[in-house]
């Protein structure tokens, strides 16, 4: 509205120094539209400046602010985590199966539907079983998480072998995601942002089931602490249960 009047203003050809004396010796009206351009280069810069500001969200790493408009990758990446414990890093390509143990004689053995390296030995086996039963990624990675495994978007920092605070988002009983205090990139099993992308310093996000996406594109960017986020959390109607026993 300021903006409008004051190109009314400069369009009447009124003049602001209509009372100046006469002795300055300077053409007023001139003077008059001069100043009046620099006040309203001033409102723009300033009202340009409120609109950034307002639109990025405070602790956000870059600046895709909403979720729903990240591009997703095209080769997915996850680690997996039992009880704190870091036991596979996943990706969704065909390649090698590296164990802990180290190759055989013939090398590692290739995998048709993904890769993955084995990170911790207790685990190898009941890794091998779940994939052995599994016709898909998607199939494999869901057989995890009923073994109480949960997935972390694998971005570019690297990954921990343990995590100490971590927890399960439920609604009702039913699994709805995972989230731990680290800084990461959030993410859903099926629209993993690109590396770089959707990345906050105080926690990051997995959700398994898409209904639960309020929590990245609301909760997430509005908390500013993972303690103000796991308030946002359950202000939202979701529970949570610790990741670790």
């Amino acid at each position: 509205m300021s903006v409008r009047l004051i190109l009314l203003y400069l369009k009447s050809g009124k003049s602001i120094t209509s009372k100046l004396p006469e002795s300055i010796g300077c053409n007023t009206n001139i003077f008059t539209k001069l100043s009046l351009l620099i006040l309203l280069f001033c409102c723009f810069s300033c009202w340009n400046i409120h609109r950034k500001t307002k639109s990025e969200p405070a602790n956000y790493e870059n600046k895709m602010t909403h979720f729903e408009k990240i591009e997703k990758r095209k080769i997915r990446r996850f680690a997996l985590y039992k009880n704190g414990i870091l036991g596979l890093l996943v990706t969704d390509q065909s390649g090698p199966l590296i164990s802990t143990a180290g190759p055989a004689p013939e090398g590692y053995p290739m995998h048709p539907f993904l890769s993955g390296q084995a990170r911790y030995t207790m685990f190898e086996d009941e890794i091998r079983n779940a994939l052995e039963s599994s016709q898909s990624f998607d199939e494999f990675i869901e057989k995890l998480l009923q073994k109480n495994y949960d997935a972390i978007s694998i971005d570019q920092t690297p990954m921990p072998d343990r995590i100490e605070t971590a927890y399960r988002i439920y609604k009702g009983k039913e699994l709805k995601g995972f989230i731990w205090n680290g800084n990461g990139q959030s993410s859903t099993l099926h629209q993993q942002p690109e590396e770089g992308q959707f990345v906050f310093n105080f926690a990051a996000i997995t959700l398994y089931d898409e209904s639960a996406k309020i929590l990245l594109t609301k909760s997430l960017p509005n908390a500013s602490s993972f303690d103000k986020l796991i308030t946002e959390i359950k202000n939202t109607g979701y529970t949570l249960q610790s990741h670790i026993p």
